[in-house]
C-alpha cells in the first residue's frame, strides 16, 4: 500500500456525534467511576477521609479501561478500512486484467477477421466483374462470409464495450 493512500485512509474516531451522546457517555463514565470508587473503598475497608483519593483512582481506572476501548475501536475500524483498500484494490486489478485478456482476445479476433475480409474483397471483386460469369454457388459462399464477418465486428465491439 502506498504511504499516499496509507495517509489519506487514517479514521478520525469521534467520541460522541451529538449533545445526546455526549451526556450518555459522560453519565456512564460518572456512573463507572462511582462503581469503581466503591469497589476501591471496600477493598481498603470503607476507611473514612480517603473518599477523594478513592475516586481520583477510580477516574483514572475507568479513563485507562475508557482509552483502550477507543484504541480498540480505532484499531478495528482501521482495520476494515484497510480490508477494504485492499480487497478494492485486487478487485480493480482483476477488473484490468480482464479488459487486457478481453482487448487481447478481440485484437486475435480483428486479426484473423482481417483476413477472411482480404478473401471476402477479392471475391466481391470477382463477382463484380462483369466479364466473368459467376456461379450461385460462389455468390452463396460470399454471403456467408459476410454474415460471419458481420457477426465477428459485433462480438469485437462487444467485448470493446462499444
Amino acid at each position: 500500500m502506498s504511504s499516499k493512500l496509507k495517509k489519506s485512509t487514517k479514521i478520525e474516531i469521534e467520541t460522541s456525534s451529538t449533545e445526546e451522546s455526549g451526556q450518555s457517555d459522560t453519565k456512564d463514565r460518572n456512573q463507572m467511576i462511582s462503581e469503581a470508587a466503591y469497589y476501591i473503598a471496600e477493598k481498603r475497608g470503607f476507611t473514612p477521609a480517603q473518599e477523594n483519593e478513592d475516586w481520583l483512582e477510580a477516574e483514572k481506572q475507568v479513563e485507562e479501561i475508557m482509552s483502550a476501548t477507543r484504541r480498540s475501536n480505532y484499531m478495528n475500524k482501521q482495520t476494515e478500512f484497510d480490508e477494504l483498500i485492499d480487497t478494492l484494490k485486487r478487485q480493480r486489478g482483476e477488473i484490468q486484467l480482464q479488459i487486457h485478456l478481453a482487448s487481447m482476445d478481440a485484437k486475435q479476433e480483428w486479426q484473423k477477421a482481417e483476413k477472411t475480409w482480404g478473401k471476402f474483397v477479392d471475391d466481391l471483386d470477382f463477382i463484380s466483374d462483369d466479364a466473368k460469369e459467376t456461379g450461385a454457388e460462389l455468390i452463396q459462399a460470399t454471403k456467408v462470409i459476410g454474415d460471419e464477418l458481420k457477426e465477428t465486428y459485433l462480438r469485437i465491439s462487444e467485448r470493446l464495450g462499444k
